[in-house]
């Protein structure tokens, strides 16, 4: 279960004429639950996860950009489950009037960090870079690519056996549209 705290704005630069969605979001996300799965294991876990959130999105009919950026922690009844305190931002652009090879315009970039609520060392990592390649106004092909590290150390005692450092390479095409 999740419920969201906090303020919506809407906004836009002087001059702006066009109609889009602009709109900006900041507050407090708070989700519960009583499982987890991992590694196709349902384990009982009564957990909170508490996070501040900052996120906004532009959207035009040749032009979108959204961005986030969040604070957290992940806490576990379980004992074998180690708490977390993380941090996130996410940006991504799509301009369909950009040239097909630009750096940055039509990109997607994700970074994720989690360490240990007890002490400081990577838990979790995660980054993901992304391109969009517009086919037609409105629709465009997007590949995501990047890493994702978890650390044995999150989880202990009985799920112990769970517990693994693995880093994950990921692919991940889309069609945005």
């Amino acid at each position: 279960m999740s419920a969201f705290f906090g303020t919506q704005m809407k906004f836009s630069r002087a001059g702006e004429t066009e109609r889009g969605t602009n709109r900006g979001y900041m507050g407090y996300l708070v989700s519960a639950g009583k499982k987890r799965i991992k590694d196709n294991v349902l384990v009982d876990d009564d957990w909170l996860e508490l996070e501040w959130k900052l996120k906004g999105e532009r959207v035009f009919r040749d032009d979108r950009l959204s961005w986030s950026f969040r604070a957290g922690g992940k806490f576990h009844r379980h004992p074998g489950i180690a708490d977390g305190l993380y941090v996130g931002v996410r940006r991504s652009n799509l301009d369909f009037r950009s040239r097909l090879l630009s750096f940055l315009d039509n990109s997607h970039v994700e970074v994720l960090t989690e360490i240990p609520r007890d002490r400081v060392v990577l838990q979790r990592q995660q980054l993901i870079f992304g391109k969009k390649f517009p086919v037609r106004a409105g629709m465009a092909w997007e590949v995501d690519f990047g890493l994702i590290y978890e650390r044995a150390s999150k989880y202990t005692g009985s799920l112990s056996p769970l517990g693994k450092s693995e880093t994950t390479f990921v692919i991940r095409p889309n069609l945005v549209f």
